[in-house]
């Protein structure tokens, strides 16, 4: 969207300085196809109205809305940093599998979204494609849980002069940021994500996949689990 919207913005700040250009006739096109080419004003387009009538798309979103947002693209370039860390915990909890369509290849991301009927901020770590487990999936589930809370949960983790950065004017360190600051903290439920993927002995393009959550609030000690399998087989 936003690489769409700075393409028409370009066109149109084209536009424009082509009005101020003198046009040297003297200066041909190299092709004829593109000197026969007939020049149009790109302000003549057809103007749509349904996008400038439309309440909920010119309705100004909360800052809760835009603090999620901030929220999330900063704990995604935060989490890039630590891929070579979790690419090693992966390698010492799985064993990588040969699988088609590049499930062999782990993958791994981050995402904050809000939680509006439960009041929270969801961090949710993704890892997937993790191949053959070698220890308990639930050691490393709690592994990356714990990780996710030391970088992202408080500590290290500057509220105040990140996440808030944007919407404040003065210090980070001013009362009413830094009470914004703790809310937001204390209403953060962490998750992470697992699904270990690898063959059956059945066939090979048969896959075993298998799932796993773990959650807990910034608030509580107690973890909490959730699990569930899958087989895909394309000739059952």
């Amino acid at each position: 969207m936003k690489s769409i919207t700075g393409l028409l913005m370009a066109l149109f700040l084209l536009a424009v300085m082509f009005e101020n250009i003198a046009q040297a006739d003297d200066l041909k096109f190299s092709f004829t196809v593109d000197q026969n080419i007939k020049s149009e004003d790109i302000k003549n387009i057809k103007s749509g109205s349904e996008i400038p009538l439309n309440s909920w798309l010119n309705s100004p979103p909360t800052r809760v809305e835009l603090l999620c947002y901030v929220f999330d693209q900063h704990c995604k370039s935060t989490f890039s940093s630590y891929k070579d860390i979790y690419d090693g915990e992966i390698r010492r909890y799985f064993d990588p599998v040969d699988m088609p369509y590049g499930l062999n290849v782990p993958r791994q991301e981050v995402g904050v979204s809000f939680l509006k009927e439960k009041g929270v901020f969801v961090l949710v770590g993704s890892f997937k494609n993790l191949g053959k487990p070698k220890k308990p999936m639930k050691d490393f589930c709690n592994t990356m849980l714990k990780s996710l809370e030391m970088h992202f949960g408080g500590g290290g983790f500057s509220y105040q002069n990140t996440i808030l950065g944007p919407f404040i004017q003065t210090n980070g360190m001013d009362p009413e940021v830094v009470k914004i600051a703790e809310m937001v903290r204390n209403n953060l439920l962490l998750a992470v994500s697992l699904e270990s993927t690898f063959g059956n002995k059945k066939g090979h393009l048969i896959s075993d996949h298998y799932y796993l959550q773990c959650y807990k609030t910034i608030q509580e000690d107690k973890i909490h689990y959730s699990k569930s399998t899958f087989r895909y087989d394309p000739k059952p």
